[in-house]
């Protein structure tokens, strides 16, 4: 299992395309002090205490919060930044919500006069200062404005977003992110997104209450050696790992968690890159999940590490380990790479996320038992006798001309083609690569509804677990099921490499009443 997602990480990063858009230079040759493409001394910039964003919180019954959107500066590693944020932060703040709730988010656009307008291909990037905003993973109404992608909020402009959270909806760990056809990508790689998060479910259960939480947004600021996002230069196969940056926590570079032995924490991770994936792992500890993508396991799966492709959520609870008579010890938290990835076209290695301190007196603290947790799972499976009907999704990118095409289904994002769907059916998706493609990864994502899928266990058995994002790798086609429920109105289906998804891999689908 190591192995294969080594090498599925390697051939991710690694793919052979190049961007639509022609590699455009930065105006300037010399790069601002301390925005060289160069390693980040994280013994230098690294090593602050954790701190979670920012939280605002819903009261009786609805969450009230302006984000603008706006140029900020910032610094990151020695690096002067100027990017477009939420709130001048370099990650939006925590929005806490229950069941029943209203959002009501207002998006304050202050960015300038756009200089990037759409032309006649609207799948050549563009619109860099109109923006949106979407509640991935939400069950939500995707009509009006509640989380509509279809809407565009042009520079200088306001709008106010309405999004009721059904009374049994599932409890569990969203986010949020700018969702602009065009620029979706060079906004979030700016930081503009945040955690989301409906109260809850396992928030009740005494041993997770009683544990320190701990919110993790995985970044890739993707800034230039003018510390800017101007263009798509900074995207591509491989650019990540030529631009040299860190990954960064809730904006912050490295930091120091502290745990006292045998302590529990719950972590609740989000990997809102724009496309690599990553491997989160602990030295000498395990790390046990209890949630996916937002939904309840209904037990615990305990992992050497966390498989996050771009779009995924993971919770889970880190038991500190005992350190006998040693009074501090310190452990790495760390994106595995590809360092023992045998075969990988290119070695890439494993990159330092947080330094975890054990330190102090022990305490006493226990995961919770399995049958506090087997009764949380929100939905039904879904059965075979349940199916009413079929869809297919094939990613492709391929090369005209020397050209790279982004397709789903051999079609480029075309706003006037829409997959229809009936309210009420019950389908099964199958969700391939084309063998031809220039690309063997694609993380699909589809809005509103989550879907059931099965996969291998840490043990070695199958399950079923509930997602709302999902690797597809080529030659290993995974079949998913979902039922659509509650909603109608038009969103979408795309790739959550999000440079794919604003040059084309894009498809809008409309759930009808039958």
């Amino acid at each position: 299992m190591k192995y294969k997602l080594h090498i599925l990480k390697s051939a991710f990063i690694l793919m052979t395309l190049m961007s639509s858009l022609s590699i455009i230079k930065s105006a300037h040759s010399i790069a601002s002090p301390g925005c060289e493409y160069a390693p980040v001394d994280i013994n230098l910039y690294g090593g602050s205490t954790f701190k979670n964003p920012d939280i605002i919180r819903s009261l009786n019954g609805e969450l009230n919060t302006t984000l603008e959107l706006k140029y900020a500066s910032n610094t990151i590693a020695g690096c002067d930044t100027y990017l477009r944020s939420y709130n001048g932060k370099l990650v939006g703040p925590t929005l806490i919500a229950k069941p029943g709730d209203t959002l009501n988010i207002n998006i304050n656009n202050l960015l300038p006069p756009d200089t990037t307008p759409v032309g006649s291909n609207i799948n050549i990037p563009h619109d860099f200062n109109v923006t949106n905003f979407h509640t991935h993973g939400l069950h939500v109404s995707p009509a009006g404005n509640s989380d509509n992608v279809l809407l565009k909020i042009k520079p200088g402009q306001n709008f106010a977003f309405e999004i009721k959270v059904p009374r049994n909806h599932p409890p569990g760990t969203f986010w949020y992110h700018a969702h602009i056809h065009g620029s979706t990508a060079l906004q979030v790689a700016s930081g503009v997104s945040g955690m989301l998060i409906i109260k809850g479910g396992l928030d009740d259960v005494p041993e997770i209450k009683a544990a320190k939480q701990k919110v993790f947004v995985f970044q890739q600021l993707s800034y230039d050696e003018q510390g800017v996002i101007e263009n798509y230069d900074v995207f591509g196969p491989g650019r990540w790992e030529e631009l040299q940056r860190q990954t960064t926590i809730n904006g912050q570079i490295v930091p120091t968690i502290y745990m006292r032995p045998g302590e529990v924490q719950r972590w609740r991770f989000v990997n809102s890159h724009v496309r690599n994936p990553i491997y989160v792992q602990l030295e000498d500890h395990k790390l046990n999940e209890i949630s996916v993508d937002g939904i309840a396991l209904g037990k615990i799966n305990t992992w050497n590490n966390i498989e996050l492709y771009p779009g995924y959520r993971s919770d889970v609870l880190v038991k500190a380990n005992y350190l006998n008579s040693q009074q501090s010890r310190e452990f790495l938290l760390y994106d595995a790479g590809s360092k023992d990835g045998i075969g990988a076209a290119v070695i890439e290695d494993r990159q330092i996320l947080a330094k975890v301190v054990i330190r102090g007196t022990a305490v006493q603290m226990d995961l919770p038992p399995a049958t506090d947790l087997a009764g949380l799972v929100p939905f039904e499976d879904i059965t075979d006798n349940e199916v009413t009907g079929a869809q297919d999704v094939r990613f492709s990118v391929e090369l005209i001309n020397g050209v790279p095409i982004f397709t789903i289904n051999e079609r480029e994002f075309d706003p006037s083609f829409v997959r229809t769907l009936k309210l009420g059916d019950i389908e099964e998706w199958r969700l391939s690569v084309t063998p031809t493609s220039d690309a063997p990864v694609h993380p699909f994502h589809i809005h509103v509804n989550p879907f059931q899928m099965t996969r291998t266990g840490p043990d070695g058995s199958i399950e079923k677990v509930w997602k709302d994002t999902l690797a597809v790798v080529i030659g290993e086609d995974q079949i998913v099921r979902t039922r659509y429920e509650r909603y109608v109105g038009k969103f979408v289906i795309h790739c959550h490499i999000l440079d794919h998804e604003d040059m084309g891999m894009m498809e809008t689908v409309e759930v009808i009443n039958p």
